[in-house]
């Protein structure tokens, strides 16, 4: 963040004429974020501006020769300038010019015709030669009698000003309305109201932002602090507590594209949807912070109609009244990096994220999220979903299924690939994931989640593969399936997977209510029954058993090389289920197809294969992750 965003975010904090909405209050000052280039960057000493003379009154300069053209005690000079300048031409400003008159039709402080121009302050009327906005401001007060700026319809540029205070009693736009494409950098937009769509700025064509921060801005419609007919273009800046009291788009509503680079969003509120911003197609965003922010409907922070790909984008504490605490995507979105952390929504699902298509997520962290109903991180509603380096840890979906993520399409398939749920709680079905279509689990961890059926993993319809992966101390209160619950009528294979505790969890490991149960190569310890069948059919082989009082319960095809011996892990009390040496496992399996473990070690390692996640492996323990040792 600049300097002079710094300085802007501090005059928002102590500002007291930020208009009244029936929203919920946001507390500042905010924390700072993390992740984001707030300062200068690595190895650039900031400069001060040298101190401009106090400037009273309004002066420009439209000619190029560094000398003062107009001056007036209100927005006089201004207007003069503007009205003198060629097209293509630049007007610099210097003071404040404040006061809004009738002219063209429309009231402002300055109507700039058909033509296209340049405004540029941040100058003092003894300096036309070098801006600096941060200790020579420049600013435009309408003082609440009418907008700021009018560009009828050709293309502008704003750039280092302060428009502020005001008001489109029945229209668009309350500080900016621009007919024409307009680009604004390092400009504050602060304390301004339409009746209509953009309480700050109302575009007809594309926009975009440099630097630039809109503050405390109220629309009536949509997009609190800007709205734009076409592409949005954001480049740093900041939207902070603006509002639109009708519909979506607290901070900004993009009817078009938006392309989003390390831009924060923080206490902004929509009446509907996208509490942060909505955009009507696709969005890119890269980096950024959505804090704070709440919509009564749909996206507390984000809302996306056409696809979204989020890369390194972090989504804080945002609230949404019914879907997707952090964001919620209609299109098909996509994931990279980035966090999302305490989102919540209050009556349904997706307390992170909902994605209504296909979904990818990759390398992201979803952490302490909760939903109102499923999908306490995560609701995947539609088409397939593909999990890759994710973590889920400490998501609750409070009142359905689903603790860490809910699939509930089931005509999609849901991928789970090298992801770790933990500390994840449903009140029904699947406290880490609950699955209603097909599934392919691989080199996953579910450890220590909750819920009333399938603990760790929920699996509810179509077809199942689980390969790899490591349950351990998860629950289920009533008691069947703490690790994995599966009611599908399809086939479900379970290969080379451990399932264990450090003390003994009362309960069945592996419950099957309906389906063609196979279960190779798994290693089961710690339970007091290992695999219940109440209604499909289940058969098992080289399956080890260890600490299980019960090794099957109904009816079970056990197999003829599965046996009770120890497992022998290398310290279950620190999650640590790696093999030790006399592990029972070693070289007790068959060959399932399966050519590496859970983290990439040959299948098999010696003259066996292993049973459970893990290929014993002595040489490789000095070197794995910590998480792992």
């Amino acid at each position: 963040m600049s300097h002079r965003a710094q300085a802007c975010l501090a005059l928002a904090v102590s500002l007291a004429c930020a208009p009244s909405v029936p929203f919920p209050a946001l507390a500042l000052p905010l924390p700072a974020p993390t992740g984001l280039n707030v300062g200068p960057p690595p190895g650039d000493t900031p400069v001060a501006n040298p101190p401009g003379p106090a400037t009273n009154g309004c002066f420009t300069e439209y000619t190029g020769d560094a000398s003062t053209d107009f001056s007036s005690p209100d927005a006089q000079a201004l207007r003069d300038a503007v009205a003198a300048v060629a097209p293509g031409g630049t007007v610099k400003i210097a003071g404040t010019c404040a006061g809004a008159i009738d002219e063209g039709g429309s009231t402002q402080v300055a109507r700039v015709a058909m033509k296209s121009l340049s405004l540029v302050g941040g100058y003092t009327p003894t300096n036309w030669s070098t801006s600096y906005p941060l200790t020579q401001p420049t600013t435009l007060d309408a003082l609440g009698a009418g907008r700021v700026l009018y560009f009828a319809a050709s293309d502008s540029d704003v750039t280092a000003l302060i428009a502020q205070h005001g008001v489109e009693a029945s229209g668009d736009g309350g500080a900016i309305f621009a007919g024409g494409t307009l680009a604004l950098t390092d400009v504050t937009v602060i304390s301004n109201t339409a009746r209509r769509n953009g309480g700050g700025v109302f575009v007809s064509s594309e926009l975009t932002l440099r630097q630039t921060q809109f503050i405390s801005n109220t629309a009536g419609d949509y997009g609190g602090g800007a709205y734009a007919n076409d592409a949005v273009i954001l480049e740093g800046g900041l939207f902070l507590n603006n509002h639109c009291l009708g519909h979506d788009g607290g901070g900004l509503y993009a009817a078009y594209t938006l392309v989003m680079s390390a831009t924060q969003f923080i206490s902004n509120t929509a009446h509907n949807w996208g509490g942060g911003a909505r955009v009507y197609n696709a969005a890119a965003l890269t980096g950024g912070l959505f804090q704070d922010n709440w919509a009564r409907t749909l996206g507390g922070g984000f809302f996306a109609v056409g696809t979204l790909t989020l890369t390194d984008t972090q989504f804080i504490s945002n609230t949404a009244q019914q879907y997707g605490g952090g964001a919620f995507s209609i299109g098909a979105a996509s994931l990279n990096g980035g966090l999302f952390r305490e989102n919540k929504t209050l009556t349904f699902d997706g307390g992170g994220l909902n994605a209504n298509k296909a979904l990818a997520i990759s390398g992201t962290q979803f952490i302490g999220n909760v939903a109102g109903q499923s999908g306490g991180g995560a609701r995947a509603g539609g088409g397939s979903a593909t999990l890759f380096g994710a973590v889920f840890e400490g998501n609750r979906a409070t009142g359905g299924s689903g603790g860490g993520v809910v699939a509930d399409y089931p005509l999609g398939t849901l991928i789970i690939t090298n992801t770790r749920f933990a500390g994840n709680v449903a009140p029904v079905n699947g406290g880490g994931v609950y699955a209603a279509g097909a599934l392919e689990v691989s080199a996953a961890q579910f450890i220590s989640n909750a819920a009333q059926f399938g603990g760790g993993l929920y699996h509810g319809y179509s077809t199942a593969r689980v390969v790899n992966s490591l349950f351990a101390r998860n629950a289920a209160l009533a008691g069947d399936g703490l690790a994995l619950y599966l009611g599908s009528p399809g086939s479900v294979e379970i290969i080379h997977t451990t399932i264990a505790a450090p003390i003994a969890q009362s309960g069945s490991a592996i419950g099957v209510a309906a389906g063609d149960v196979s279960i190779t190569d798994t290693l089961i310890a710690s339970h007091t029954i290992g695999i219940s069948n109440t209604g499909g059919t289940v058969n098992e082989n080289y399956t080890l058993f260890d600490g299980v009082i019960a090794p099957r319960a109904g009816s079970v095809g056990a197999g003829a090389n599965s046996f009770t011996g120890t497992a022998l892990f290398v310290n279950p009390a620190a999650d640590d289920y790696h093999l030790a040496l006399g592990s029972a496992a070693i070289d007790a399996g068959i060959n399932a197809e399966v050519a590496t473990d859970f983290e990439g070690t040959l299948r098999p390692f010696g003259p066996g294969f292993d049973i459970g996640f893990d290929e014993w492996r002595a040489l490789l323990r000095t070197y794995l992750p910590k998480v792992w040792r």
